[in-house]
């Protein structure tokens, strides 16, 4: 039997652009090897992500938008329209999410939600950033949103895979400290090269794994 994994982005601004587009990549990769559910912008709420639980329990979550210290954001639609980020989609208090695996492409959120979560239960190991979280836009010089792209995908290509968290983990940290060495190196040549530098090194430091090491998505 395939594992189940939820997938949920928002797109509500600029960085969610990309954060969405990095979801669109993982769903590809995962399509592959799991059962794949998502909760697009539509559906990225705490009601939409309550019943989906309740229908399924996912051996992974992805997340991918916004996030604060103890909570992760969905956003409200009117119609055709984004209106942004309005209200907490998950929450510490939210003791209906049980998983294996939850990676958070977002801000703030292993600071205290992926703590909790993991010691009480609701995931086996958390993948996220203490820190804020940087992306890329394109240059003239040179694709920088590719590269964060890249660097975020990483943590779920080796689990698709077959590889640990811990193994993902580490190989997304490699990736990242590959474009902090091409953006060094390319310093003088690169005009933008300085701040992306600063923001994957920043990436870089801020995500953590808490949990267990050892576990497996496939």
């Amino acid at each position: 039997m395939k594992p189940k994994v939820l997938i949920i982005y928002s797109l509500d601004s600029p960085p969610t652009v990309v954060t969405a587009e990095t979801a669109r990549i993982v769903q590809e990769i995962l399509n592959k090897k799991c059962d794949v559910h998502v909760l697009d912008p539509v559906k990225a709420n705490n009601l939409a992500l309550r019943f989906v639980s309740f229908l399924k329990e996912f051996d992974g979550i992805f997340y991918f938008g916004h996030g604060s210290r103890d909570k992760l954001h969905g956003q409200l639609w009117l119609g055709p329209i984004p209106v942004g980020v309005i209200r907490a989609m998950l929450t510490v208090e939210d003791r209906f999410i049980c998983t294996k695996i939850f990676y958070a492409v977002a801000c703030l959120s292993a600071q205290i939600l992926g703590d909790v979560f993991t010691k009480f239960g609701n995931a086996r190991a958390y993948c996220g950033n203490q820190y804020y979280t940087f992306i890329a836009y394109p240059s003239s010089e040179h694709n920088y949103a590719k590269d964060f792209i890249d660097s975020f995908v990483e943590f779920v290509r080796v689990l698709a895979d077959g590889g640990t968290v811990g193994e993902a983990y580490h190989s997304m940290r490699r990736k990242m400290y590959e474009y902090i060495q091409l953006y060094r190196n390319m310093l003088d040549e690169w005009p933008n090269a300085d701040f992306y530098l600063w923001a994957m090194k920043m990436n870089y430091e801020g995500f953590v794994l808490l949990g267990d090491k050892n576990i497996t998505l496939l």
